[in-house]
């Protein structure tokens, strides 16, 4: 059950550094797969374009957040752009079919601006400038569309994303979509729906299992096959659309064929050493499983068989263990988990398979951490989307409890938490709730910003939960994530490397403390030097926006500049509305307030910056920006 935690008042920052690990600790690295087909963009050659002329490649591409449906693209490659007018406003087709599919784009939507993605050109996840609303529907971002009774004029079936994830308009949005096409019998009756597996809007799932009994409104065909063209619609409004990478499936998949296994009771440090031994149990089976060995309490397992592949072309396997293991194939040792002794960690093998048969040989030994239990074997290849060929049965599924939430009310809630942050974890964290919707976390070692988003807080389900582990909070929306640099830094001059961390053991800026305000939003304080800094972070009224309120207080007025690092990113662009696009249009800076203090846009080990120096007048300065996502 979601709860709200009383606010945390304290005038020191002992609570948060009280922490077991005054580390960065690497999590784990991701699960990799096989590349993505990628559409360069060049031009429109990858679609049926004779009659979109309303469709067009750019070199980039610029939409006002304040102006309704203005996109201004500009001459290139690389970007595909629809601009709709009366006369042409066409969907545009891809000239290739599909079946499953996982896409992966990213798109811009101007204020005000409607599209939509069909998988099939019938099934629609749908595209909206949705920004900074409340409430969502399936007509909103990320939402699948719903379907239409034309007698009854009404439409039903529809299903709103889980939460609004939609960015401003104007910047760059990324969606992610597993399909599963539907299935037909030998006579061409539909056995099985259209099913929308998995829908990620800017990197949260919006969408999961959902079946589509058929063509969603406004679609191109009203039959149902288990092919089609993937449709962009082209009627509704402008769009610009990048980086469209996806990988489309067949329906055979990889096979194990006339598997035995072995089981050898005792421990085995090696393969070599079962030669040596009789198994003393064995038998047949469809898939492997660590639960054959489960009757001893130290044991070996060996599978042996026929794996049978439907295409010619790159197979890549993960192997994942809880306990030592090694997978051959064709007589050769592919991978293995030589050290594992828990489910974390996976041995993975690429190697070109032709179609047809390879010989197939797992060994398992379980002999440590009697409690950790597990075996998984996965396979994706050439149109073949990634399976299991492990038994459901041999990877203990996890006892998740109910979700626990921290919400926020009428006043500002505060939060010591661990947080993930671009695979790392970060172990001095606040983060800050406020009533408005609007949320963020700070790394208090550097001052660094490390993300914001809107709607609900934080999960803190592996905080509170049993024992705490890993003792990481989630974000409950979209968060956007920004560099972890130190926020203030001195610098000798202007081309000075900016430091990437901030030492325990010599700081140059230490935490000092927070207090609150009237309404109860947290002041974090820091000392650079003999410089006393006030960092204050709020909502902003005009629109959805974060603002940073930066206060200095010099103890020498003839003293250095402190200078202020407001972003970091592969580029930053100054916009015609005089904002600052960062990262590729990630999201917007803008600048509040600025004083006497200097801007300077510089670049940084192949980094962009944008930095303020913050000269002090009278013994002071200041300085105020927005992020705006």
């Amino acid at each position: 059950m979601p709860i709200r935690a009383s606010l945390l008042i304290s005038a020191s920052f002992l609570f948060l550094t009280a922490c077991h690990d005054s580390s960065d600790v690497s999590s784990s690295s991701p699960a990799e797969s096989l590349p993505f087909q990628a559409l360069t963009l060049a031009s429109l050659d990858d679609f049926q374009a004779a009659e979109a002329t309303n469709w067009q490649t750019a070199g980039s591409v610029y939409a006002d957040r304040q102006e309704a449906k203005n996109l201004q693209p500009t001459e290139g490659e690389g970007i595909l752009v629809n601009l709709p007018d009366d006369q042409n406003k066409a969907n545009l087709f891809t000239a290739w079919e599909h079946g499953d599919m996982d896409l992966s784009l990213d798109f811009m939507m101007p204020k005000e601006s409607n599209s939509g993605i069909y998988l099939q050109g019938r099934y629609e996840v749908q595209l909206l400038d949705s920004w900074g609303q409340d409430s969502v529907s399936s007509g909103d971002c990320g939402g699948i569309y719903e379907r239409w009774r034309e007698g009854e004029q009404k439409g039903y079936e529809g299903h709103a994303p889980r939460l609004n994830a939609s960015r401003a308009p104007g910047l760059w949005q990324h969606l992610d979509i597993k399909f599963v096409a539907p299935r037909f019998d030998p006579q061409g009756k539909k056995v099985t729906n259209a099913r929308f597996a998995e829908v990620k809007l800017n990197g949260v799932v919006v969408q999961e299992d959902v079946e589509v009994s058929g063509p969603t409104r406004a679609a191109s065909f009203d039959d149902e096959k288990p092919t089609g063209p993937l449709m962009i619609q082209g009627d509704h409004g402008p769009v610009a659309i990048q980086n469209v990478r996806y990988k489309a499936y067949q329906t055979t998949p990889v096979k194990l064929l006339d598997l035995n296994y072995q089981v050898y009771e005792g421990v085995y440090q090696t393969p070599a050493a079962l030669e040596e031994v009789d198994p003393v149990q064995q038998g047949t089976t469809d898939s492997i499983s660590y639960q054959f060995g489960e009757d001893y309490e130290q044991y070996a397992l060996v599978f042996e068989g026929t794996l049978d592949v439907p295409t010619e072309g790159d197979y890549l396997f993960t192997l994942r263990s809880a306990g030592p293991s090694w997978l051959y194939l064709n007589g050769e040792e592919a991978t293995s988990n030589g050290e594992a002794n828990g489910m974390d960690k996976a041995g993975r093998y690429q190697t070109s398979l032709t179609a047809g048969s390879h010989s197939f040989r797992l060994v398992y030994t379980k002999h440590e951490r009697k409690w950790v239990k597990g075996l998984a074997l996965h396979c994706e290849g050439p149109q073949v989307r990634r399976q299991e060929l492990h038994a459901i049965g041999s990877v203990p599924k996890s006892d998740r409890p109910e979700p626990i939430a921290i919400t926020v009310d009428s006043q500002p809630t505060i939060q010591r938490a661990f947080l993930y942050h671009q695979g790392k974890k970060k172990t001095h964290c606040a983060t800050v709730g406020l009533p408005t919707g609007m949320n963020y976390a700070v790394d208090l070692k550097g001052a660094a910003l490390l993300s914001a988003w809107g709607g609900d807080f934080i999960d803190v389900t592996d905080m509170w939960h049993e024992r705490g582990e890993p003792q990481t909070a989630q974000p409950l929306g979209s968060a956007l994530e920004l560099p972890d640099r130190p926020t203030f830094a001195r610098l000798d001059s202007r081309s000075t490397h900016w430091p990437d961390s901030v030492s325990f053991d010599q700081p140059y800026l230490q935490t000092k403390g927070y207090s609150l305000n009237p309404q109860g939003v947290p002041i974090f304080h820091y000392q650079l030097d003999q410089t006393l800094i006030d960092d204050y972070l709020y909502s902003g009224n005009a629109e959805r926006k974060l603002v940073r309120d930066i206060q200095c207080t010099f103890s020498d007025t003839s003293g250095d500049p402190v200078y202020c690092l407001l972003a970091e990113g592969e580029s930053i662009e100054q916009l015609p509305d005089g904002s600052y696009g960062i990262d590729g249009k990630k999201y917007y800076l803008t600048v509040e307030q600025i004083g006497s203090n200097q801007l300077q846009k510089r670049t940084d080990q192949g980094k962009e910056q944008l930095l303020a120096a913050m000269v002090p007048e009278g013994g002071k300065a200041s300085l105020q920006y927005a992020i705006i996502w």
